[in-house]
């Protein structure tokens, strides 16, 4: 499995680095128009082109895996196919459209049996700044040309020590609960989408707690804080993607922000 798993990574990574490289064509312009969806999002035609893009070249590759994404939909594995790619061409459409370089290009492998994220990629592509990581193969850090590196978490103990970030009440069902939470912390930041979770797992911030999520929004996030020494799981404790609440943590303040919540009935 883990020749077969560090094939799909690598081929991850060439996939963030084209779909990423494709959005900042119109990044760059500064004139990003957009639609609504059904649900009231945002999608601009840099959304669907990237991923688009990064369906093809899935396809190209492994014909057989399924595919999951946030603009086209779900296809199901083939075959004997062991994988699903779940794909975000663009979490943080709202940053991207108001040219602000915190959005970023998602890529989670899921093992279908298991139902388990075995691989993840999150790439920010107008900071050329990527952490990817597979099960067993450790979690690593690259910006721009520079050689990868470890990717490690802090080693804060206590929330009341920790800096925790959500990208904006406007996704908060409950805006009291973020209020609680923001008087037990240090410190409350609002580092967009899946932004705040590479600095997570860089070491550059101790929590991220999101609500109304998709799974595409937070698949990586499972194999690349845990092999960087922190957890993700929902807000009741599920390491599922497949799930509308998110914790990624340094994993020390994990159980504290679980407790938190209390959402694990």
């Amino acid at each position: 499995m883990s020749s077969a798993l560090q094939s799909r990574l690598e081929h991850a990574l060439a996939c963030a680095q084209a779909g990423g490289d494709l959005t900042l064509e119109y990044f760059s312009t500064g004139v990003i128009a957009a639609d609504r969806k059904g649900d009231g999002t945002p999608v601009t035609v840099a959304d669907r082109g990237c991923e688009e893009l990064i369906r093809r070249m899935i396809r190209e590759r492994f014909p057989d895996d399924g595919l999951l994404g946030e603009e086209f939909g779900d296809e199901e594995p083939a075959g004997d196919s062991e994988y699903r790619w779940i794909i975000d061409p663009i979490d943080g459409t709202f940053s991207f459209m108001h040219g602000v370089p915190l959005y970023t290009t998602l890529i989670g492998i899921e093992d279908v049996g298991s139902g388990e994220i075995v691989a993840g990629v999150v790439r920010a592509p107008a900071l050329d700044e990527v952490v990817y990581a597979r099960t067993g193969g450790g979690a690593w850090h690259r910006v721009g040309s520079a050689d990868p590196r470890p990717a490690r978490v802090t080693a804060t103990g206590t929330l009341a020590e920790a800096t925790v970030s959500s990208t904006s009440l406007d996704y908060w069902d409950d805006a009291s609960e973020w209020n609680r939470l923001h008087a037990r912390s240090a410190h409350t930041r609002g580092w967009p989408d899946a932004y705040a979770v590479l600095l997570v797992a860089t070491g550059r911030c101790d929590a991220v707690v999101e609500s109304n999520v998709h799974p595409w929004d937070i698949a990586p996030f499972g194999p690349i804080l845990s092999e960087a020494g922190g957890r993700s799981t929902d807000w009741r404790g599920r390491t599922t993607a497949h799930t509308d609440s998110v914790i990624a943590s340094n994993g020390r303040l994990h159980d504290e922000l679980l407790a938190f919540f209390d959402r694990r009935s």
